[in-house]
């Protein structure tokens, strides 16, 4: 008789927050949390992005006037989150 022993599956990454604020200029800083990853991209929304980068997530971008949605997505090897999107409005 033989027993297989399962591994558990890896827990998949996940973002638990992403949150902008608009500062003078069309500046705004990105704050973000997340879970079982280590890394993190943001996709600015605008053709840009930063990372991936490991620890916690602080960014900034600056902005022209318009409408964007960035994102944040993070991962653990090969394991990816889903995109937390948010909407910014630039005026």
């Amino acid at each position: 008789e033989t027993h297989a022993t399962r591994c558990p599956a890896p827990l998949q990454p996940i973002v638990t927050g992403f949150t902008p604020t608009v500062g003078a200029g069309g500046v705004v800083t990105f704050t973000g949390t997340y879970e079982n990853a280590t890394t993190w991209t943001i996709f600015f929304g605008d053709g840009t992005n930063t990372g991936p980068h490991i620890g916690p997530v602080a960014a900034t971008d600056t902005y022209v006037t318009g409408d964007y949605y960035p994102y944040l997505v993070v991962k653990k090897g090969s394991l990816k989150s889903t995109k937390w999107t948010v909407h910014i409005a630039i005026n």
